[in-house]
């Protein structure tokens, strides 16, 4: 099992990672766009990622913006919804309603 840590603060990233590594393999990274290229790797390798953290605010390519394209990747692959990587974004912001203005547009709730 693999996770990936999307972090741009290095003590953010570095809490993550030392609690993460030791039950999982985790690689790390510092913005969106090597994310992207991570995730898209993983995939090439056919390894992909289990769980990705990734933060909402971060420079070049933030957190809404990577899951959408990781979700695109995930589409071009034929991934279907319940074998869909899972995302937990996270954030420093006490703003709830932002964390959640994208998760529902990218993956809308299921109810039973």
């Amino acid at each position: 099992m693999r996770f990936l840590v999307v972090e741009d603060d290095f003590t953010s990233r570095r809490v993550l990672q030392m609690q993460l590594q030791k039950f999982v393999t985790t690689d790390v990274v510092i913005d969106g766009a090597e994310a992207i290229e991570a995730f898209r790797l993983s995939w090439e390798e056919a390894d992909p990622y289990a769980v990705v953290f990734l933060d909402i605010m971060m420079p070049n390519i933030d957190g809404h913006e990577a899951l959408k394209e990781i979700r695109t990747i995930e589409k071009q692959m034929g991934v279907h919804d319940l074998e869909k990587t899972k995302v937990i974004m996270t954030t420093a912001l006490e703003d709830p309603g932002t964390s959640l203005r994208h998760i529902t547009k990218a993956a809308p709730m299921r109810t039973s």
